[in-house]
């Protein structure tokens, strides 16, 4: 009797079930016995050709492509998804909070201290746009308002309440100058004055006139030109240079517009006694 030894796969006749195993060939009969218990069981052993293998290792291959594919893919989406409602939950509020944070007075960037008044001024541009002031989020001075002209524009208000004392604009171009100085005379100490300059400020404005606003902080008044922008906040007894204070000088290579600078604005927060 002559066995040898093949790679086979043995089916069982009693389990029904293909089991890969070393199978011998005993006298050409492919046939082996198996015992599964206490009884012997004999087993057909069918020949695994080399073909068959080759394909079995490329559907495991496959299988295992596939399933690798299927993990990686689940998983992706569960942090895709995991990242969505990170954003949702993280920036979304943030949104929400901003658009509910409360406006600034006058459109300012930040929210002034307690005891202090918020305040935006901006300049007429050339001799078209004329100029306007907010003051604690009320326009006090502004084209709507049919209360601003050329020249200069000034609003005096009461430094202890933050209350429109007078307000009025001066043609410095071809006005009278007796008007502007009517205007300021017997301002009460304390008195905070904004102004805005809207085309010339200048031709007609006196020395007498800009020593009353170098008096009240300016550092621009007194060397005022024809066409100017000047934007300024003072105040009567101010004891040192208001901090308040814009001057564009008006120069035909920097001009914006043609024979006038450009437009200045503004804006900040005034202490409500300037001293």
């Amino acid at each position: 009797m002559r066995a040898t030894g093949q790679n086979r796969v043995i089916f069982s006749s009693d389990t029904g079930v293909i089991y890969p195993e070393r199978a011998f060939i005993v006298n050409t009969i492919p046939v082996r016995i198996i015992h599964t218990g206490t009884q012997p069981t004999v087993a057909v052993a069918y020949p695994l050709h080399e073909c068959d293998a080759g394909l079995f290792r490329l559907a495991m291959v496959l299988i295992t492509l596939i399933a690798t594919w299927m993990l990686t893919r689940t998983y992706f989406q569960t942090y895709l998804k995991s990242d969505q409602l990170k954003r949702v939950f993280d920036v979304v509020p943030q949104a929400i909070v901003a658009t509910k944070a409360p406006a600034t007075k006058c459109g300012i960037d930040k929210q002034c201290p307690e005891n202090y008044y918020a305040f935006r001024i901006i300049s007429g541009a050339a001799n078209v746009v004329g100029p306007s002031m907010c003051f604690e989020d009320k326009i006090i001075m502004s084209s709507v308002k049919n209360n601003i002209g050329r020249g200069l524009n000034i609003a005096l208000l009461n430094g202890s309440t933050g209350e429109v004392v007078k307000t009025g604009f001066f043609d410095m171009y071809s006005g009278d100058i007796k008007l502007l100085l009517k205007f300021l005379e017997n301002i009460e100490a304390g008195t905070l004055m904004l102004l805005a300059t809207f085309d010339d400020p200048a031709t007609k404005l006196n020395v007498e006139a800009r020593k009353i606003f170098t008096d009240m902080g300016s550092s621009f008044a007194s060397k005022l030109g024809f066409r100017d922008n000047w934007i300024f906040v003072g105040g009567k007894g101010l004891k040192s240079k208001s901090p308040f204070e814009e001057h564009l000088k008006n120069e035909k290579q920097s001009n914006k517009y043609d024979g006038w600078p450009e437009v200045l604005e503004m804006e900040g927060c005034i202490p409500r006694k300037m001293g």
